[in-house]
């Protein structure tokens, strides 16, 4: 018995997130180093305003690096025994992803509020506004 009981639903989508991590990774790459314009304009799939776009764009990094602490999480969680009694050893392995995937989490409602942390920000997008600041703006 392990912590976490995956059905083969889950195996499924763990099977399909490990497939298109590296696309993501990818993305993020290309995105850091601002060697893609695609994210330049909001495209017409995308249903709410330019402020939401901005701060969609700007978390895209941190987004990959919070789905691989998750899957990471999620993986070693269905692995581990059900009792930290039985192998304290994997509550030592879930820590590191586990507290990852709490701070990535905390840092993309505060990136897309206020865009901080910067360093967790694009280079490029480090100098916009958060949405806060945009939503602001729009009032006035």
């Amino acid at each position: 018995m392990s912590l976490i009981s995956i059905d083969v639903r889950g195996w499924v989508g763990i099977g399909f997130s490990i497939f298109v991590l590296p696309v993501g990774v990818a993305e993020s790459r290309r995105l850091w180093h601002y060697k893609t314009a695609v994210f330049d304009k909001r495209p017409g799939w995308w249903l709410w305003n330019d402020t939401l776009w901005h701060a969609y764009v700007r978390v895209i990094p941190t987004c990959v690096i919070s789905w691989f602490s998750m899957m990471t999480t999620y993986i070693l969680g269905a692995l581990a025994p059900s009792t930290v009694e039985e192998s304290p050893i994997w509550l030592v392995a879930l820590m590191p992803s586990t507290i990852t995937f709490v701070a990535s989490g905390t840092f993309l409602v505060t990136i897309v509020l206020i865009n901080e942390p910067a360093r967790f920000v694009p280079p490029h997008l480090r100098g916009q506004p958060g949405a806060l600041a945009e939503w602001r703006e729009s009032r006035r």
